[in-house]
C-alpha cells in the first residue's frame, strides 16, 4: 500500500511545473517589454534609411547604447518588396541576341534503345537553331554539329552549356576559334520518371 504523500507526488511536481513556467511567461513577458522598444525603433530606422543594411543599423543602436545582435536587427527590418530591377532587365535585353543555350539529353527509342539528342537555342527569341540525334555521341561530333549551327557570320559571343563528360577539350577548342565563350553550369538532377510496375 502507498502513502498518501507518494500518492501525491506527481500531482505536486505537475503543479511546480506549472507555476515555473507561470513564472518563466511573467519573466518572457517583462523581456518581451524591455525589448519591444529596440525592435520598434529598429523598424523605424529601416524604414526611414532604406540604403542602410543590418550592419550599419546595428552599429548605430550600439553607439546609442542598446545591446541588441546584428542577426536580431535583420530579423526585425522592414522587408522591402519591389519590383525586379530594371537594370537587370535591360541587360538581359541587351545581350539576349548574343547568348545561345546548348543541351545534350537521352532519348529512348520504342525498343528502349537510347538516342543521345542535342539542341541549340538562341535565348533572344527561344527559336531552335539546331538539333540532332546520335546513337554515340563523341566531342568530334558535337564539335561539328556547333560548326554547322552556327555559319560564319551568324555565330553567337556567348554559349550556356551543362557540364556533360562528352563535350571534351575538342568541343571547347571549336568554340575558341569561332570566338564563343564556352560558359559551362551545374545540372541539378532530378528523379527519373519510371513507369508503374
Amino acid at each position: 500500500m502507498s502513502s498518501r504523500s507518494s500518492a501525491l507526488r506527481p500531482c505536486r511536481v505537475g503543479i511546480e511545473q506549472a507555476f515555473a513556467v507561470i513564472g518563466a511567461g511573467d519573466r518572457a513577458a517583462a523581456g518581451d517589454r524591455r525589448f519591444t522598444r529596440n525592435y520598434a525603433l529598429i523598424r523605424q530606422m529601416s524604414a526611414k534609411t532604406p540604403l542602410w543594411g543590418a550592419p550599419r543599423i546595428h552599429g548605430k543602436l550600439l553607439k546609442l547604447g542598446y545591446e541588441v545582435p546584428q542577426s536580431s536587427v535583420a530579423k526585425y527590418m522592414v522587408r522591402r518588396r519591389g519590383l525586379p530591377s530594371q537594370v537587370w532587365r535591360a541587360l538581359l535585353c541587351s545581350h539576349a541576341p548574343d547568348i545561345a543555350a546548348m543541351d545534350l539529353f537521352v532519348a529512348p527509342t520504342i525498343r528502349f534503345d537510347m538516342l543521345y539528342a542535342l539542341e541549340i537555342l538562341r535565348l533572344q527569341r527561344r527559336a531552335l537553331v539546331w538539333a540532332s540525334v546520335t546513337k554515340h555521341p563523341t566531342g568530334q561530333w558535337i564539335a561539328r554539329q556547333m560548326t554547322e549551327a552556327f555559319p560564319w557570320n551568324d555565330a553567337r559571343r556567348c554559349l550556356i552549356r551543362d557540364r556533360d563528360s562528352v563535350l571534351s577539350a575538342v568541343v571547347t577548342r571549336r568554340l575558341r576559334a569561332m570566338r564563343i565563350r564556352d560558359r559551362s553550369r551545374r545540372v541539378r538532377r532530378g528523379r527519373m520518371l519510371m513507369p508503374n510496375s
